[in-house]
């Protein structure tokens, strides 16, 4: 998935873990938001989609996508959440919802930019990430078209639950 469509996942993943954990113990609420989130990634990854660019180009097209697709959905859902009054609670378990969904593309990101090593764990995590991309990966990854409206429409959704719930 391109990262807004995991922005919306995390997002959604945060509302649903708040309504069910989120009168318990904070720090059990967080990480399951967490670990769901993470979850979420690969399952939406498993799903095929396309993305904005080929993985030669990911040096080039970084800042870019960063700017459009990460940092830019994130503020608008998070200010979603702000504009609707969820309680700073429930905006952490977004935000967990939200980073777990997107660890995995940021371990992948770091490790290609050089700024953590790549180790036993980080390569048995990369190979099953991209191993959930069954339908392409690096140069041959599908590109995005009409076929990825899902993504769009799990965007729209995530806000109809931000304003919902």
């Amino acid at each position: 998935m391109v990262a807004f469509g995991h922005t919306a996942a995390g997002t959604i993943v945060g509302v649903i873990t708040y309504q069910y954990l989120g009168s318990g113990d904070l720090t059990t609420g967080l990480l399951a938001a967490g670990i769901t989130g993470v979850a979420s990634h690969y399952i939406g990854d498993s799903m095929p989609h396309g993305h904005f660019f080929k993985s030669s180009e990911f040096r080039d097209k970084i800042l870019l996508i960063l700017a459009v697709d990460v940092i830019v959905p994130v503020i608008f859902l998070l200010g979603t959440a702000f504009y609707t009054q969820k309680s700073y609670i429930e905006i952490l378990y977004i935000i967990f919802g939200i980073s777990g969904a997107q660890l995995p593309d940021v371990l992948d990101s770091l490790i290609k930019l050089g700024v953590i090593k790549s180790n036993k764990f980080f390569d048995n995590e990369m190979r099953f990430h991209h191993w959930t991309h069954w339908h392409g990966t690096g140069d041959k990854a599908l590109m995005f078209s009409f076929g990825d409206i899902w993504q769009i429409l799990l965007f729209v959704l995530a806000v109809l639950v931000l304003i919902k719930s």
